[in-house]
């Protein structure tokens, strides 16, 4: 009979890996924005004003000379007047505003992966 070898196998295994991810990401965003505002405003105004008066005069006179005589008279009197006015005015507002925004966002990632083993 032959003698018995035994023979021993050594393996060694190597294997390389390459791994590609792609990512999608949806955000969503919300704002809340309050403005205020100021506002002046001036007026000029200009007005007419047109005045009639009327007035009535009685008078009464008496003389004496060298025979007696009495007087009545009578004035009727009208009077005309105009005016003119002039107003200034200023005026203050406040105005309060509030908006809404509503923001969305979309990202797009892309991962690679490199395995050895």
């Amino acid at each position: 009979m032959a003698p018995l070898s035994s023979r021993t196998k050594k393996r060694l295994s190597s294997s390389l890996g390459l791994g590609l991810g792609l990512g999608l990401g949806l955000g969503l965003g919300l704002g809340l924005g309050l403005g205020l505002g100021l506002g002046l405003g001036l007026g000029l105004g200009l007005g007419l004003g047109l005045g009639l008066g009327l007035g009535l005069g009685l008078g009464l006179g008496l003389g004496l000379g060298l025979g007696l005589g009495l007087g009545l008279g009578l004035g009727l009197g009208l009077g005309l007047g105009l005016g003119l006015g002039l107003g200034l005015g200023l005026g203050l507002g406040l105005g309060l505003g509030l908006g809404l925004g509503l923001g969305l966002g979309l990202g797009l990632g892309l991962g690679l992966g490199l395995g050895l083993g």
